[in-house]
């Protein structure tokens, strides 16, 4: 057995052993470990008493190379994490502070829901260091890199469209849809608004926007 596992030197030592995205093993990998779990046994070694062991993966309908057998979940604490988009985003707007990247993809994982569950949050993650070329991530996005790419291209013609409204530089606006010049005219209309009141907070959502 590797040497890397944990002995009882000195003794009284505990610790977790994690398996780490053990679904992701092939069968053999899989059921040794399970074997392993099941009975603290593996070949001529014993975990010590003191440690415990638990693995990880992912759920079946998130793609996964050696499902669990259904005899070994029923005699071990079976997990579920879920998350959310408002975590997600929450998340690694935190990670990436001031990146143009993590926001734009927050917003998109907010627009389009199935993402995470498709893409999974750490490929969509891995995203956001990367420049949004297709030839960088569409091996990481598959069928939403076309959606994505085409938010982020809408994304960045709203904002030019954001701050010509607040230069007054309307004859720099121009708009390549209905969806556009709508947006343009709501921003026109909330920015006047701001002014007249002189609603400082929410010039700076509209500038943060």
């Amino acid at each position: 057995y590797n040497e890397d596992l944990p002995d009882d030197e000195p003794v009284g030592t505990y610790g977790l052993l994690v398996f780490e995205d053990l679904t992701a093993s092939d069968r053999q990998t899989v059921y040794a470990v399970m074997n392993f779990l099941l009975t603290g046994k593996i070949g001529n070694y014993v975990l010590p008493k003191r440690w415990k062991m638990i693995s990880t993966g992912n759920r079946e309908e998130d793609g996964i190379l050696t499902p669990i057998p259904k005899v070994v979940k029923t005699r071990m604490l079976v997990l579920t994490v879920n998350y959310s988009v408002e975590d997600f985003s929450k998340y690694i707007l935190k990670k990436y502070k001031n990146s143009k990247n993590a926001m734009l993809v927050a917003s998109y994982a907010k627009m389009r829901n199935n993402v995470l569950v498709d893409v999974t949050p750490r490929v969509l993650e891995s995203i956001i260091k990367l420049p949004f070329k297709r030839e960088l991530i569409e091996g990481q996005l598959g069928d939403y890199t076309d959606d994505f790419l085409n938010y982020v291209k809408s994304s960045k013609k709203l904002n030019e469209i954001k701050t010509a409204i607040l230069n007054n530089n309307f004859k720099d606006i121009v708009v390549d849809n209905e969806y556009q010049f709508l947006t343009a005219l709501m921003l026109r209309t909330i920015i006047n608004k701001a002014y007249k009141e002189k609603n400082k907070a929410l010039l700076t959502n509209i500038y943060n926007f």
